[in-house]
């Protein structure tokens, strides 16, 4: 089965992926990943029941291709670490606060009409830069298809 939409359709919403990280030194972790994402714009790391903001690149594709980066080289050398990609700011709040040695980084939205410029120009997404539509649509997609 193919679903044809179109990307422009203001229906359809493009939303970011974020992360949770598990068992990391929060304080440690936390300053690494400051050090590679500084940039224009900001976001917010969840730590237990604390919010603390963070500096990250002004375009979206860019946050994204520098966190993956770093998590592929932080997660080679701290072998007792995981990675979650998780949708929803809530849930990713729910999630931290169930895992003491977690840290949850909210990331941006991808900006539909950046693109095809971005493909244009040769790069390649890194690993779950976008997701189009909400986490509770694709629920409803996945039950339907287990029905038929």
């Amino acid at each position: 089965m193919v679903e044809i939409v179109s990307l422009y359709d203001k229906g359809l919403s493009f939303e970011g992926i974020h992360r949770v990280v598990f068992e990391v030194d929060q304080e440690s972790f936390t300053h690494q990943l400051r050090s590679v994402m500084d940039g224009d714009d900001m976001t917010n790391l969840l730590i237990h029941e604390k919010t603390v903001p963070m500096k990250i690149p002004s375009a979206p594709h860019e946050a994204y291709e520098r966190l993956q980066t770093f998590m592929t080289s932080y997660l080679h050398d701290h072998m007792e670490a995981t990675i979650d990609y998780v949708h929803g700011d809530e849930e990713v709040r729910r999630i931290v606060a169930n895992h003491p040695r977690s840290v949850g980084i909210l990331m941006p939205r991808l900006n539909r009409e950046a693109l095809f410029d971005i493909i244009k120009s040769g790069k390649v997404l890194p690993l779950k830069s976008f997701s189009i539509g909400h986490a509770t649509e694709k629920r409803y997609y996945i039950e339907a298809r287990s029905i038929v």
